[in-house]
């Protein structure tokens, strides 16, 4: 038998989750405006609903992502102590490698579980260094960076996309976000969730309940594990699982604060996989999750205040300075 197409795998998906899934190929290749109509509606319904959506169409080649994929899990599933040679023991968002116990991302919206089940190594890219900054470089294996530096810059210009798309959802000139991004904050996160243990706390998670801080989030998903769940309009937490060649992409605080709560930034988690059928017999196959995630960022010295496509009844934020912001989650966020 064949197997089933990416778009009809996409629309299995979309009846087990609150994510739709949009192609935005037809808003990048343009030509036909009554697709490229239907794209900027689904992604302002999108956004304003959920705060998530799958995409197609985007344009980043499979084969590079898959690369990076599986340089990355060479790095993760070496012995502890070379991974260790690339941390700088300051914790969370400072770059290089971050140990398991380290974070607890779910105290940035007030809750209180232990440490998350969860390991990183965080990149900037060479073009993308801060004046007189270096970042670490994992020695293992060879071609770990020379990869992020080639997947970077793809999700960049997808970066660039997105924002004309959602400038023009939002009723505004589709170049309005560009001198907001002249030097955008992003940065690569390979993130690692080992295979579950038996030691694992009450409460423990992979990766707790929180909103992004920033821009968009440009996330591939493991095609294999799953875990992602994100709050539905209902308010229940509903599964993401991965449609083949997707990324997910989901707003950050900023994108909420900007548009005035017309489109949200929605609480998120990763739950841990169950290690054992109904049955309890132990499932087969591999047990540890990996994502690449990406998050984007305006200018750090932006200030982030109502679109005036947003204003409706009235402004509900001061304005806040991005850098600023993204310090103070940062800080909540480490343990």
């Amino acid at each position: 038998t064949s197997s089933p197409t990416v778009a009809a795998m996409a629309e299995m998906t979309q009846m087990s989750t609150c994510v739709p899934t949009i192609d935005i190929g037809p808003y990048l290749r343009g030509g036909d405006e009554n697709a490229r109509q239907q794209v900027l509606q689904q992604w302002d319904h999108a956004f304003r609903t959920v705060g998530f959506a799958s995409i197609v169409g985007h344009g980043v080649p499979d084969q590079c992502i898959q690369e990076l994929f599986d340089l990355s899990s060479h790095f993760f599933l070496q012995e502890h102590k070379k991974k260790m040679e690339s941390c700088l023991m300051q914790g969370y968002g400072r770059g290089g490698y971050v140990p398991q116990g380290t974070e607890s991302v779910s105290r940035t919206v007030g809750s209180n579980r232990p440490p998350d089940m969860v390991e990183s190594v965080v990149f900037k890219g060479t073009n993308y260094l801060p004046p007189g900054t270096t970042e670490v470089v994992p020695s293992h294996p060879p071609g770990l960076y020379p990869a992020v530096n080639a997947y970077i810059e793809l999700v960049r210009k997808l970066l660039d996309n997105i924002m004309a798309l959602s400038a023009e959802a939002l009723g505004l000139d589709k170049d309005y976000f560009c001198p907001f991004f002249t030097r955008a904050n992003c940065s690569l996160r390979l993130a690692f969730y080992p295979e579950p243990s038996d030691q694992a706390l009450p409460d423990q998670m992979r990766y707790g309940e929180h909103t992004d801080y920033t821009g968009f989030t440009i996330l591939r998903q493991d095609p294999d594990v799953p875990g992602l769940e994100v709050r539905g309009p209902d308010g229940e937490w509903t599964p993401v699982p991965p449609v083949p060649g997707s990324f997910v992409i989901n707003a950050g605080d900023l994108i909420q604060t900007w548009t005035n709560n017309v489109w949200i930034s929605n609480l998120h988690r990763v739950q841990p996989n169950c290690r054992v059928n109904r049955d309890g017999s132990r499932k087969e196959g591999r047990q540890w999750r990996q994502s690449i995630v990406f998050f984007t960022g305006p200018n750090d010295d932006t200030l982030i205040e109502c679109l005036p496509t947003c204003v409706g009844a009235g402004r509900k934020y001061s304005p806040v300075n991005a850098r600023d912001h993204l310090l103070a989650k940062l800080s909540k966020s480490n343990v």
